[in-house]
Formats: C-alpha cells, sequence, structure tokens
C-alpha cells in the first residue's frame, strides 16, 4: 500500500543547531503510527513540518504520492492533515467557540458560525462540546479533543 504522506530526507536547521539531518517517515492509510525517540531527536520538528507549521530546508513531502509545499498549517488542513500538539495551544479565558475560529483559515469570529462549525466537528466526532462553554472549564480529555 503506498503512502498517503510521506516525509522524505528532511533536513531542518535552526540557525547553528541541526534538528533533522535527511529525516523520513510516512504514513498509509488504515494504519496507526508511534513516532519514538529521545528528547531533542526532532520527533516534533518533524511533525511540525509535516503539519505545515515549518519548511524543511531540504527534502521533500508527498501527499497521496505527489510533491507538495506546505506553506502553512492552513495547506495542511485543506489536505486532511491534522495535529495534536503535546502541549495545548489553546487560549484557556476563551470560548470553545473562539478557539476554534481563531484556527480555522480565513474565518473572522462571528459567534453563530463559530458555534455552528463547533456543533458540527464535535457532534460527528460523537464527542459534543459546548461552543460557549470556557476552554480552562473543560476536562483534559475534552481540551484534547478541541485542540
Amino acid at each position: 500500500m503506498a503512502p498517503l504522506l510521506a516525509l522524505e530526507g528532511i533536513v531542518r536547521r535552526f540557525g547553528r543547531v541541526t534538528a533533522l539531518v535527511g529525516a523520513s517517515f510516512a504514513l498509509r492509510p488504515g494504519t496507526i503510527h508511534a513516532l519514538l525517540g529521545e528528547n531533542g531527536a526532532g520527533k516534533t520538528t518533524l511533525m511540525r513540518i509535516a503539519y505545515g507549521m515549518l519548511r524543511p530546508d531540504r527534502g521533500r513531502i508527498l501527499w497521496e504520492g505527489k510533491e507538495v509545499a506546505l506553506h502553512n498549517t492552513g495547506d495542511a488542513v485543506a489536505m486532511g492533515i491534522g495535529m495534536v500538539q503535546q502541549h495545548f495551544a489553546l487560549v484557556p479565558p476563551m470560548s470553545v467557540a473562539e478557539n476554534l475560529a481563531l484556527v480555522l483559515p480565513g474565518w473572522r469570529y462571528r459567534p453563530e458560525e463559530a458555534a455552528l462549525a463547533v456543533l458540527a466537528s464535535t457532534e460527528s466526532s460523537g464527542s459534543r462540546l459546548d461552543p460557549d462553554a470556557r476552554t480552562a472549564a473543560l476536562s483534559m480529555a475534552q481540551q484534547q479533543r478541541l485542540e
């Protein structure tokens, strides 16, 4: 089975520090993957590249066998790539709907539309969240679902 997403020969530097040298990773449909390694091994950096948060200095990103350029997370989301961060990027004093509106491409915060988007996305996954609930009041599991 061909990979749905493949990262090949990824190199990423931060100034003088080289975080990744020729890293490769492939995800096949219908499978579960784990990326393991020591602290500082580059796992998060590689996943941030796969999600469009960072751009590689060298290497290729392939989606369904075709090379793609992910300029931002919106590009990744449009292709169906999502990422749950190890440390949540939620804004605790804001509502569920407000947090969602922060990450949806092209959105301006319109309370009614944000609430409908929350209900639609959480109901389809079977884990309904109240769009008006403050993120700080959610359980850890609910925050992870929102993330």
